[in-house]
């Protein structure tokens, strides 16, 4: 039994890291060659300090070592500086993973913790210089602040949904991450109902809030092909070291994602909120199982006499 569970862990993973690379691929497609330098050395960091670990640890390892490093390389814009990329990559692995334990102790997505580090540390290279595939030159833009702000499109829908616009390596190419997502949704590799839930919630608020104050909110289906959030529900909400287990408290994860992500887009600073929203559901998810579980244990009680 054990022998099984340890096969489809790795097969998973494999398939996993699969859809990572074809992301990245498509990345290349878009931004240029420079991509796979970016990857190449979030992935030497990132691995490179695993090993040590690994050596002064004395503890196994497997593939999942170069997830978060490629999850790393895929949430940077492609003009990020290498040495940058390299920070990210190894803050990540280590406060995001090795410092709870490694594999499979971990407590928020690895990725997001070195993210949010560069978000709050390197803001100028993170929020506010992007590479755009259609011009050729760099720009302060992204379709997700144009959405927020008012502005019109100088990309057509198609180009938003192949990835020609300027954003982060990974989370542009729209139809990709859509396809890859359900295809390991399907295959059982990751939860379809906690991305299902988040981008369900997420559209449905959004929706309401365009109606009740199209001033304020955006349309939802461009809200939902703009940013990270349809990366961000399949590729990294997704992370089973830091998701609820029952399906209700699933529910209420997603819930609690697409608020915190609609306000940080609405109302905050930073162009995107899911960096903070899966950080912050990660640390509930635990009291979600718990509640749930509390609940199902009195509602089965039986009523005295």
């Amino acid at each position: 039994m054990q022998d099984e569970q340890k096969s489809v862990a790795s097969r998973n993973t494999l398939l996993f890291i699969g859809a990572l690379l074809l992301l990245l691929i498509g990345g290349a497609f878009n931004f240029g060659p420079r991509v796979f330098a970016v990857a190449a050395v979030s992935v030497a960091v990132g691995v490179a300090i695993e090993l040590l670990f690994q050596k002064a640890r004395n503890i196994n390892i497997d593939l999942s070592i170069f997830i978060t490093p490629l999850l790393v390389a895929l949430l940077v814009p492609s003009i990020a500086p290498l040495w940058m990329v390299g920070v990210g990559s190894g803050f990540a692995v280590f406060f995001g993973r090795l410092i709870f334990g490694g594999q499979n102790k971990t407590v928020f997505n690895a990725s997001l913790v070195g993210i949010m580090f560069l978000m709050i540390s390197f803001p100028q290279h993170m929020t506010t210089n992007w590479w755009d595939p259609l011009t050729g030159s760099e720009t302060t833009m992204i379709p997700v602040l144009t959405l927020h702000m008012g502005q019109e499109f100088s990309h057509s829908l198609n180009q938003m949904l192949v990835g020609y616009v300027p954003g982060m390596i990974g989370e542009t190419f729209m139809i990709g991450i859509l396809v890859l997502g359900v295809a390991l949704s399907l295959l059982k590799v990751i939860e379809w109902k906690i991305p299902a839930a988040y981008l369900g919630f997420f559209f449905v608020l959004t929706a309401l809030g365009f109606l009740l104050m199209p001033g304020r909110f955006v349309n939802p289906f461009y809200s939902l092909i703009t940013g990270g959030v349809l990366f961000a529900a399949f590729f990294l909400a997704t992370d089973s070291h830091g998701t609820p287990k029952k399906t209700k408290a699933i529910i209420y994860y997603g819930l609690g994602l697409a608020i915190i992500t609609i306000i940080i887009r609405t109302f905050g600073a930073f162009p995107d909120g899911y960096v903070f929203s899966i950080i912050i559901m990660n640390a509930v998810a635990p009291l979600l199982d718990s509640m749930v579980e509390k609940n199902a244990e009195e509602d089965t009680k039986e009523v005295p006499e």
